[in-house]
């Protein structure tokens, strides 16, 4: 399904009945997560960092395995080519993409705000994701216009009903996710993972996704 999110077109679907070895994929992320749960070689140098477990920069550790993603990838492709079909591009476009990392958490650790570089859409699918205590990926609104709304007009969010297609008026959006949805958004957006407060193992597939002309 193709939404609005601070106006930005967003494609928020779930693969609940794809076909694809998911407990095979949890037992290598799982695996490698109990090897070492701060497993980030992304941002650890920089003056703030994540608290995460992730494969970013780390794919040749051998250490840890790597997870069989082969069924995966058809599906992924399948829900890409439906969202860019919603699009307005130009005909004789084609499009790559690719598993640029898992991640993995529990309590106390986090994500830094980020964006995804040298791409054009990003995407995320929550693998394993408990809703009752788990927190989804927060967006970050680009635009100005929810400060100076919330400035001059500050009670005027608290009219309107709390969902994507509002987002325009908050500085930050929360989705509601569950577990294997799968979301498509502008690779610019900024986002984060708030800190987490389970015990219950958070795991997410990211994948980057780029356009060209044939």
């Amino acid at each position: 399904m193709i939404k609005n999110l601070f106006g930005l077109p967003l494609y928020h679907t779930s693969l609940l009945n794809e076909k694809y070895n998911k407990n095979d994929i949890l037992d290598v992320i799982i695996k490698n997560y109990n090897k070492d749960n701060d497993r980030n070689q992304w941002d650890k140098n920089d003056l703030e960092s994540s608290k995460i477990h992730h494969c970013l920069f780390d794919e040749e550790n051998t250490s840890f395995d790597f997870p069989d993603l082969k069924h995966l990838i058809p599906v992924y492709e399948k829900h890409i080519t439906k969202f860019l079909n919603n699009l307005n591009l130009r005909k004789n476009i084609k499009f790559t993409f690719q598993v640029v990392n898992y991640t993995c958490m529990k309590k106390g650790q986090q994500m830094i705000k980020h964006i995804h570089t040298n791409c054009d859409f990003s995407a995320i699918h929550y693998l394993k994701f408990d809703e009752n205590f788990n927190d989804s990926t927060l967006f970050f609104n680009p635009s100005n216009y929810a400060l100076f709304l919330n400035a001059l007009r500050p009670g005027f969010k608290d009219l309107l009903i709390n969902n994507e297609n509002n987002s325009w008026a908050f500085y930050n959006y929360k989705l509601v996710t569950k577990e294997e949805d799968f979301v498509i958004f502008p690779a610019v957006l900024e986002h984060n993972v708030p800190v987490v407060k389970s015990d219950k193992h958070r795991i997410t597939i990211s994948l980057n996704i780029s356009l060209e002309s044939l």
